[in-house]
């Protein structure tokens, strides 16, 4: 097992970077990305494990504009992954759903994610696993 160092900021930086173009070429190698840029991409996925979403959900989440999220949600809309739907409860506020199609693609892609999840889990312990969701999680938890 190699000896832990630890890293400094901008090697640490640099190696999260690398992660994410990593995960970028997987996960951005399917049908339904091929029209999308990776914003449209993260809109998507945050509709599809949240809805309903207002627009403003996914401006906060996404860290644009309303009217950023507008063109996003027109174009996600136009290829038809997502519908808007007026609430229930308040005719004012306008949801951002899923429609079928984009629920299929969307699972489709997490087929994608799943086999480099496995592909990634199946080099570490069981322990190890443990170790890094926790660790994960405490990132995530320390940075919302």
């Amino acid at each position: 097992m190699d000896e832990y160092k630890p890293l400094n900021f901008e090697d640490f930086t640099k190696e999260i970077f690398s992660l994410i173009f990593e995960l970028k070429k997987f996960v951005m190698n399917d049908e339904i990305t091929a029209d999308l840029n990776p914003v449209e991409y993260l809109a998507l996925f945050y509709v599809y494990f949240y809805e309903p979403v207002k627009m403003t959900d996914i401006a906060k989440r996404v860290n644009l504009t309303k009217s950023a999220v507008t063109v996003i949600a027109d174009k996600l809309e136009k290829v038809g992954y997502i519908k808007r739907q007026r609430s229930e409860s308040d005719r004012r506020i306008i949801n951002i759903v899923m429609n079928n199609l984009g629920k299929k693609e969307c699972r489709k892609s997490l087929v994608n994610l799943k086999k480099l999840y496995d592909k990634a889990l199946e080099t570490l312990s069981e322990e190890e696993q443990k170790n890094i969701f926790g660790i994960i999680l405490k990132l995530i938890s320390s940075l919302s």
